[in-house]
């Protein structure tokens, strides 16, 4: 998360407020004439700025309404924050900061960050937030960042905020359509106009007459040498149920061997992201087709070594 500045003043402070009170003293001891009131008004303001911005996060509880979801670039999750003041006193200013996603894989409509004004006392103000998958990555919100003080700005506050019940924004790769009839050929059986379907003769599934073309395999022998009558069997029609995908992700990486200190160190030197992104949306493309087909599909990412 984005540290905020601060920009409350540096005259309102406790060692600020000690060397106010010491100049009060001080000119009212050598009777400096309007001096001492004036100083002692710039004190007792400053005293009100510090203790209205120690106070103003005090009992102020941020929650959070919505549920964690998993989903493909452009679709979009709704949550609501909630800010309550359980004070007395009202907070005249807040700013509300949400962590932003360190690849950017999801986007917040009107940004990561909402001031508010005038929280009164018992109130409860509500950000209705639409945020967008935008690519592959995990966004977490599980956590705030507040910033308030006093009305005339010279005390500000700042508090991260833990929230009790966070939600996760999971984004897919991308998905576009695919041709996975490749995929579902056997290679025991490349036949042309198979699609990779093939006929179990363990399951017969029913039996009709003869036609031209048959294949003589198919022919029920038995029921001939009884009824002299031509039959052909039907049998049940397979198809592959398993796909398995073996993504070499340490090809898209190209390391050089550099000595320090005597010894041999792999470095880094270049990445290719976007190829390997692209790679990741075409095999979650034909991942997602072929479950369409009752095809499963597994993922295999072999480890990287050192």
């Amino acid at each position: 998360m984005e540290k905020q500045k601060e920009f409350g003043s540096n005259f309102v402070s406790r060692g600020a407020l000690l060397f106010l009170l010491a100049l009060v003293v001080i000119t009212s001891y050598y009777q400096m004439g309007g001096l001492p009131a004036f100083l002692l008004l710039v004190f007792l303001l400053a005293a009100v700025s510090l203790a209205w911005g120690k106070g103003s996060l005090k009992h102020l509880e941020i929650s959070i309404e919505g549920k964690s979801l998993n989903g493909f670039p452009g679709e979009e999750i709704e949550f609501v924050l909630a800010a309550a003041n359980e004070k007395w006193l009202p907070v005249i200013w807040l700013d509300l900061t949400l962590p932003e996603p360190k690849r950017k894989c999801v986007s917040l409509e009107g940004g990561f960050k909402r001031k508010f004004t005038w929280l009164m006392p018992r109130q409860t103000l509500r950000w209705r937030c639409r945020m967008q998958a935008q690519k592959r990555g995990i966004y977490r919100l599980a956590e705030v960042e507040l910033t308030s003080g006093d009305g005339f700005g010279l005390s500000v506050e700042n508090r991260r905020e833990q929230l009790t019940t966070g939600i996760f924004f999971v984004v897919y790769p991308k998905v576009d359509p695919v041709e996975t009839s490749g995929f579902l050929q056997e290679y025991s059986e490349l036949q042309k106009g198979t699609w990779g379907s093939q006929e179990d003769v363990t399951l017969l599934k029913s039996s009709r007459g003869y036609l031209p073309g048959d294949a003589g395999k198919r022919i029920n022998w038995r029921i001939l040498a009884r009824q002299s009558e031509l039959v052909v069997n039907v049998y049940e029609t397979v198809q592959p149920r398993n796909a398995c995908f073996l993504l070499d992700l340490e090809s898209f990486v190209r390391r050089e061997m550099v000595e320090e200190n005597g010894e041999k160190k792999a470095v880094l030197k270049e990445f290719h992201e976007e190829v390997m992104e692209d790679m990741l949306s075409l095999a979650a493309s034909c991942m997602v087709a072929l479950a369409e087909k009752q095809v499963f599909c597994s993922l295999v990412i072999p480890a990287i070594g050192n």
